[in-house]
């Protein structure tokens, strides 16, 4: 999923709304590419491949609730780690967690 966008389930889908990235079926084929504008169709074929949720192209508003989402999820992952010592491997782990939450990730 790319930094900006969002997972949304079906019943949520709207005409208009961009995919973020490519929709593959079960065998890894591509059902629709990323960038595809979504039409009332397109939303109704998809789920007859057992397609639950689509990352969407999140527009300029939405952008500030995934900055409150981030600080949601990294209280989670303090929450989660607050074990963790200094140094080893359980603070390790939290820090590719964090990296991968905050988009740093490679």
């Amino acid at each position: 999923m790319s930094k900006h966008s969002r997972y949304l389930p079906l019943n949520k889908l709207e005409a208009g709304m961009v995919l973020a990235d490519d929709l593959l079926d079960k065998m890894g084929h591509v059902l629709l590419p990323a960038g595809v504008s979504l039409t009332d169709a397109t939303i109704k074929a998809i789920a007859h491949h057992d397609v639950h949720l689509l990352s969407i192209v999140a527009e300029a508003g939405e952008q500030k609730v995934d900055a409150e989402e981030l600080q949601r999820q990294l209280k989670r992952i303090d929450y989660l780690f607050r074990h963790a010592t200094e140094e080893g491997a359980m603070q390790t782990l939290k820090q590719f967690v964090v990296h991968y939450r905050e988009g740093l990730a490679s």
